[in-house]
């Protein structure tokens, strides 16, 4: 700030500006302690052009100086100034005004608290409120004696001095987010530098605005950094977490993906209340933590879930896993706007393949469950139906209804095939005397149990029980058109359903009802679209036709 930025508010008689002085006394450290300032460095060059200027711009008497302490609320008298050529000389006023203005702002303004956390914002709330009201008070005065643009710098400096005492004392992301709002948001705002009552000021001009950007990105730098850490942190806690036993709540099945969730949106939001490029890279350093994360944490779930084994029937941590999965891939792409395009694609297909893994292992676990309880069933072994179980395997997690239908579908799906499969391969009269009723009763009260069932535990999945229902019928009519026509239905829906595994059991089915090769052969040639198999022979696919299991 030169001498000349407050001569339009001037008056001839009134003193030239000592910015100057204010701010090679500010670079002084001792200037931190105490009220009463020695200034004597005489040989500074700023001090010596001061000096000079006095000898025809200085205060008329000591009556100012006594009249600025009392504005100032300083004692005029405390205030000591050595004289800068020869002890004879008079003490210097202008040094003297100096000295009382800098004695004013150390003692108005506060001391920065210990506990950042808890009071760095009480303190800048203070800084403000004190600095506003001081500043409108002295203006009248400071004002006409060409003063005020000093003050304005005096308090400028001491304030930035301050603070970056505190930037050197900041241990978490909070304080560094209530300090970068208050430094961007209120300190040239209208609250403050920016009021009504100094827009014949310009302020920007008055001031070192190098200070203001200076704290500004060493505050940036120590937030990112503090992010990085606090993110990192928080999520190893989710992760290790994650591995515990939960009481297989709703609560538990979700808490996971929403802690993650919260973790990562906290702090993109709280830079977005400030700056949304500062917000940007936020993000960009908490979604390569979450890349981090879901590496582990997909490492992790994968090897607990190959060493599952269904010796007791539980499916809780595989859609924990799979609603984890979901929910992470869907908030990924919605917060990669200025993200790093290979950091959001690899978590996204990270997450992918842990869902398809997940899935694929549930489907597995299932199907040998649904197996065994099967044999069971067909071998009159067991006279409880695969229902039971399956309600046990799958318990009603109303928080996880997507991926319990999506999982229920395939597995309702292949529970038909499975039951088809097994009883084309079960010896009929063994299965009359074990189920002391008729076949195709049976098979179709069970088809209905099994789509009550899975209806059930996944309401609005798609019915996949029609080749069972089918059964009655095709034991009952004879070999002629009706039976034709009964195969077709069947053929139709399966192809229409993308049911392959169940098309492929059709030939066999009407070997099993006892027909002959030359039967099966003549019907599934009137089907239409039709290709016959030539090599090898169509009951040769199916290993199981031709034996009865004892």
């Amino acid at each position: 700030m030169t001498l000349n930025v407050f001569k339009r508010w001037r008056t001839p008689r009134r003193t030239e500006s000592i910015t100057p002085l204010i701010r090679n006394n500010n670079n002084d450290e001792d200037t931190q302690d105490g009220y009463e300032r020695q200034v004597n460095d005489h040989k500074d060059p700023l001090t010596q052009n001061t000096l000079n200027i006095q000898n025809e711009h200085h205060l008329q008497n000591d009556d100012e100086i006594t009249s600025l302490a009392e504005h100032l609320r300083v004692p005029a008298d405390s205030i000591s100034v050595r004289p800068y050529c020869s002890e004879n000389q008079p003490e210097n006023l202008e040094q003297k005004v100096f000295a009382l203005i800098q004695t004013s702002v150390h003692k108005q303004l506060p001391k920065p608290p210990e506990d950042l956390d808890k009071n760095l914002q009480q303190y800048l709330i203070r800084v403000q409120e004190i600095v506003l009201r001081e500043l409108q008070r002295l203006a009248p005065l400071f004002d006409i004696r060409g003063l005020m643009g000093d003050l304005i710098d005096c308090y400028h400096n001491q304030i930035f001095k301050q603070l970056n005492g505190v930037l050197q004392q900041i241990r978490s992301s909070k304080s560094c987010f209530v300090l970068l709002q208050w430094l961007l948001q209120i300190y040239l705002s209208q609250d403050l530098l920016g009021h009504p009552d100094f827009k014949e000021m310009d302020v920007t001009r008055t001031i070192d605005l190098m200070l203001l950007i200076d704290c500004t990105t060493k505050a940036q730098n120590i937030l990112l950094d503090l992010v990085q850490k606090e993110v990192s942190k928080t999520l190893e806690k989710i992760l290790l977490k994650s591995q515990e036993r939960g009481n297989k709540s709703d609560e538990d099945l979700n808490e996971t993906y929403i802690d993650t969730i919260q973790c990562i949106n906290a702090m993109s939001n709280q830079a977005l209340k400030i700056s949304s490029r500062l917000s940007v890279r936020v993000q960009e350093i908490c979604l390569e933590e979450l890349l981090i994360f879901v590496r582990r944490y997909t490492s992790q779930q994968t090897e607990n879930l190959e060493k599952s084994k269904m010796t007791k029937i539980d499916t809780f941590d595989f859609f924990k896993t799979l609603k984890t999965c979901r929910e992470l891939k869907h908030h990924v792409p919605t917060k990669h706007k200025g993200v790093k395009v290979s950091v959001v694609k690899e978590t996204v297909e990270l997450l992918e393949e842990m869902q398809d893994f997940t899935k694929k292992r549930l489907l597995g676990n299932v199907a040998v469950v649904t197996e065994t309880h099967l044999k069971k069933y067909f071998r009159a072994d067991s006279k409880q139906f695969l229902v039971g179980a399956l309600r046990e395997l799958f318990p009603n997690l109303s928080s996880c209804l997507d991926e319990q239908k999506s999982v229920m579908d395939e597995v309702y799906k292949h529970t038909v095939h499975l039951y088809l499969k097994h009883l084309i391969n079960t010896n009929q009269k063994k299965l009359v005397k074990c189920w002391r009723r008729g076949i195709g009763e049976t098979v179709t009260d069970d088809a209905e149990l099994i789509h009550i069932t899975f209806s059930d535990l996944a309401p609005g999945v798609q019915q996949w029980n029609f080749t069972l229902l089918e059964v009655s019928e095709v034991l009952n009519y004879p070999y002629g058109d009706t039976l034709k026509l009964t195969v077709g239905g069947m053929k139709n829906k399966c192809t229409n359903t993308g049911c392959t595994d169940d098309l492929e059991l059709l030939p066999a089915l009407l070997r099993w009802k006892g027909l002959s090769k030359w039967q099966v052969r003549d019907i599934l040639e009137a089907l239409p679209d039709h290709r016959p198999k030539t090599r090898p022979a169509l009951w040769s696919c199916f290993p199981f036709c031709g034996k009865i299991q004892n």
